[in-house]
């Protein structure tokens, strides 16, 4: 016992001893781990539950939405050959027509349906009204300039305004690209311009950079060694004479000390020292946990390390999928009363959409519902 920290756990009241610093220490960054693991699960709890409850209650109306959209640009697509569609109208009719596309396009619930015949039949009805008069081309290259400035560096053929006026998200794509391309110079130039007057070998930033990579290889291989270092024997042998189910009689608890036993042989053959402490902490009946100064100061290090993990690990749950972060996105930071409010509110809309969108497919029966419709966009 020479030279060795004893840990002393709670005990009742009456009983309890004044911990050590270096058993306070310990305590304090264990209880640290076990705060972010149950922060952890119940935020995983609860990001399935919201998960699964839109999976069940909205994903059908998603679903029966994106059909009813679908259903509905067919029926206007079936309108594009009729001749007595003036210029204008085949414009609002083909923008009509485009939006419900790109919706479709970039939609989680229209996987199964065939949008790509619809951009087909679409992109045929737009090739037969997008040629412009020259007023009219000049009017467009205004509104673009007036819209994004001078700093749309472009010039566009009047065969590339054509084809934007049949796909204007050819259009934002360029710009957005442009603009980020724009952005990205400025940057650097701002970063050479930081630059200026600054004396130094790039040798010595390389150096830094390989002492960086170096330090984190050394802060692996570090937390390695402390893993494999540390005598797991010393809990695991008390815990196996505790857990071993040939030592219970009763039925039922030899079951689960079964399966108790077998997270033990996994935690002793992977090092996991986090577990065994665990098991240590609830199920060992003497009051004692023994370690080394030195060894205390490791397990530290790696008690610090796991909480970080798990506190990684719990912000990455809302990340999950593109799908699933804006669920979580949407219901995540509320209360369940809010959630319920939420979830209530978003089916009652879902299902006004989908009767909304109903409604005008059975109402435009003719050409002239169709025309007057578009009047109004």
């Amino acid at each position: 016992m020479k030279n060795k920290l004893i840990l002393t756990k709670s005990t009742p009241k009456s009983e309890k001893k004044p911990l050590s610093k270096e058993a306070q220490l310990f305590k304090k960054h264990w209880q640290a781990v076990e705060k972010a693991q149950r922060l952890f699960d119940q935020t995983e709890k609860k990001y399935k539950n919201i998960i699964g409850r839109a999976n069940q209650e909205l994903r059908p109306l998603e679903v029966k939405s994106a059909s009813a959209l679908f259903l509905l640009t067919e029926h206007l697509l079936s309108f594009t050959e009729n001749k007595s569609l003036n210029k204008s109208q085949k414009y609002e009719l083909a923008e009509w027509i485009r939006e419900n596309i790109s919706g479709l396009k970039y939609s989680d619930f229209a996987t199964s349906l065939d949008v790509e015949s619809l951009v087909k039949q679409h992109s045929n009805f737009s090739s037969e009204y997008s040629r412009l008069d020259k007023h009219e081309l000049a009017k467009i290259k205004r509104i673009i300039q007036e819209t994004y400035g001078d700093e749309l560096d472009v010039i566009f053929t009047d065969e590339e305004l054509d084809q934007y006026i049949k796909d204007p998200d050819l259009l934002h794509a360029r710009v957005e690209a442009h603009m980020l391309k724009m952005h990205q110079k400025k940057a650097e130039d701002a970063d050479a311009k930081l630059d200026e007057g600054f004396d130094f070998d790039t040798d010595d930033l390389d150096d830094e950079f390989d002492d960086q990579i170096n330090a984190d290889a050394y802060n692996d291989k570090k937390k390695a060694d402390l893993l494999n270092k540390l005598d797991v024997n010393r809990l695991y042998r008390p815990l196996a004479k505790i857990l071993h189910p040939d030592r219970e009689m009763d039925e039922f608890k030899k079951i689960e000390k079964h399966e108790l036993m077998i997270i033990l042989l996994a935690a002793k053959k992977n090092n996991d020292i986090f577990t065994l402490i665990s098991l240590y902490q609830k199920y060992h009946t003497d009051d004692q946990i023994i370690f080394s100064p030195e060894e205390l100061e490791d397990i530290y290090a790696l008690l610090i390390q796991k909480k970080n993990d798990i506190d990684d690990k719990r912000h990455a749950l809302k990340f999950d999928s593109f799908l699933n972060s804006r669920i979580i996105q949407e219901f995540g930071k509320c209360s369940q009363k809010n959630i319920d409010k939420k979830f209530s509110k978003y089916t009652q809309d879902l299902e006004d959409q989908i009767i909304g969108i109903n409604l005008v497919r059975t109402e435009i029966k003719t050409l002239k519902i169709l025309k007057a419709i578009l009047q109004q966009r």
